[in-house]
């Protein structure tokens, strides 16, 4: 578990400093709400995204529901299926996930992964981050193994609104398979504001007790 754990480590603090960093990013799409995706590219030239966005929710009653993984699919409809495979320690998971088919009319099938990832607080922000891991475990023969890289899903309080926060997502995702780049582009800012999307409605559900 060690190694597993030296990953994961690597993975969030890494996700945590690309999220802070300014430089380099390129806005990619805005949506009416004032969701906004950026990108540039990692150190290994890779391009990846980040999300920001408002949440009109007070942190720790969306915290609440995003350490509760188990019930993920019942809001985020960008994912078919979640497993908690293993708990390395009460901050630390691994669990295998399937995407639904993504962009404009599904152009990016499924793919499935199997993540580590860990949950914690950097000051006042929530940081749930981690990256995939080439372990032993569910596999699907019909859907295509993609690859995360660093990336992390963060709550962070907005002073002065106490029933606000600010929700971000850092994406560094590897599809596979024959998808060609110009594909990708248009298909990983629409995925970003689709979970931003189901974030945003989970939090009317929480408020208006449905959740």
């Amino acid at each position: 578990d060690d190694e597993l754990l030296k990953i994961v480590n690597e993975a969030w603090d890494e996700a945590w400093e690309i999220v802070n960093s300014e430089d380099g990013w390129k806005e990619e799409k805005k949506s009416e709400q004032g969701d906004v995706v950026v990108s540039k590219k990692n150190k290994k030239g890779k391009k990846i995204y980040r999300v920001k966005a408002k949440m009109e929710i007070a942190p720790a009653k969306l915290i609440e529901h995003l350490k509760d993984t188990e019930k993920m699919c019942e809001w985020n409809t960008t994912l078919t299926e979640h497993k908690l495979l293993r708990k390395l320690n009460d901050k630390v998971a691994i669990s295998y996930q399937v995407t639904a088919a993504g962009g404009p009319n599904g152009v990016v099938s499924a793919r499935d992964f199997i993540f580590i990832f860990k949950n914690e607080y950097k000051g006042d922000a929530y940081v749930q981050g981690g990256c995939s891991v080439d372990i032993p475990g569910p596999k699907s023969s019909k859907v295509v193994r993609a690859w995360n890289g660093p990336g992390a899903q963060i709550v962070r309080p907005i002073p002065g609104k106490d029933n606000e926060c600010e929700f971000i997502w850092l994406m560094d995702c590897e599809y596979k398979g024959w998808i060609p780049s110009s594909i990708l582009d248009l298909a990983m800012p629409v995925a970003q504001l689709q979970f931003v999307d189901c974030v945003r409605k989970l939090a009317k559900d929480i408020k208006e007790g449905k959740k």
